[in-house]
């Protein structure tokens, strides 16, 4: 025999909640779906009865009050008072003079940092002033050397009648660095050579003019640079083309292997 299940009140309530919920979230579901569904969530199984419509039918009185009543608003959450903070102790004199001394400490580092890279810098300065120094004067010795043996030569053309004064030269070096090229200005000046001087950016963007020689830097223009050049040479705007593969020094070893061999 099958004992019949009769819903109390709290089971009754519990089930009205949830299909206030159901409503809310599907409002066309229908009576008997509706309460199966809340019976399911709210009710275990030994509690749950078979809905059919004639439950419905018998239920219909609080089912349409159910439908019809609206969902109550949740309650708001407690408001709980803020946790207080812990109590702030006063540093201590020791921990005040370790924090202190820390600071002096990394200021003194700084300042040594700073003291030594300024040392650093003017040690790296006067480096370049000597080297510098030693080139011009080696570029001077040179010159000088070179200065002698044109005047020998100068002095056998006069006494053979043979003297012609030979025009300036003029030469273009590509790929030169602006303080190499004040040091090549100053260490020829006076000199019958004329220079135009073009660094990297220069060489690939200024035009191919007429020039007795052209000196390539290969050591500071891109292969781009030196294939602009090379066809220019080829065509007949240079007379003579020259490779450098070097710095200021071996800059001046050509230029003054080229005087020499023109008879500058």
């Amino acid at each position: 025999m099958t004992t019949r299940i009769q819903w109390s009140a709290t089971e009754r309530a519990a089930i009205a909640q949830q299909i206030r919920v159901i409503r809310a979230k599907d409002p066309g579901l229908s009576h008997p779906k509706a309460l199966l569904c809340a019976a399911q969530m709210v009710l275990p199984m030994s509690r749950r009865r078979k809905i059919t419509d004639g439950v419905v039918y018998a239920l219909k009185g609080w089912v349409n009050d159910i439908r019809y009543e609206p969902i109550p608003e949740p309650a708001p959450a407690p408001v709980l008072d803020p946790i207080p903070e812990p109590p702030k102790y006063a540093t201590s004199i020791g921990d005040l003079a370790l924090a202190l001394v820390r600071e002096i400490t990394r200021e003194v580092m700084r300042e040594m940092r700073a003291e030594r890279e300024r040392e650093e810098d003017e040690s790296e300065k006067e480096r370049y002033r000597d080297y510098s120094d030693r080139i011009s004067a080696g570029i001077a010795r040179d010159n000088d050397r070179q200065q002698g043996r044109e005047n020998t030569k100068m002095r056998d053309h006069l006494a053979r009648g043979e003297f012609e004064k030979p025009r300036r030269l003029s030469v273009v070096v590509l790929g030169i660095q602006p303080a190499q090229a004040h040091i090549v200005r100053d260490a020829y000046r006076g000199r019958d050579v004329d220079f135009d001087l073009y660094d990297s950016d220069a060489a690939a963007k200024r035009e191919v003019v007429r020039r007795d020689v052209v000196i390539l830097m290969t050591k500071f223009i891109s292969h781009s640079v030196q294939e602009r050049w090379r066809p220019a040479v080829s065509g007949g705007l240079f007379a003579g083309l020259t490779y450098c593969n070097g710095g200021v020094t071996e800059l001046c070893a050509e230029i003054n292997n080229i005087l020499s061999v023109r008879g500058h």
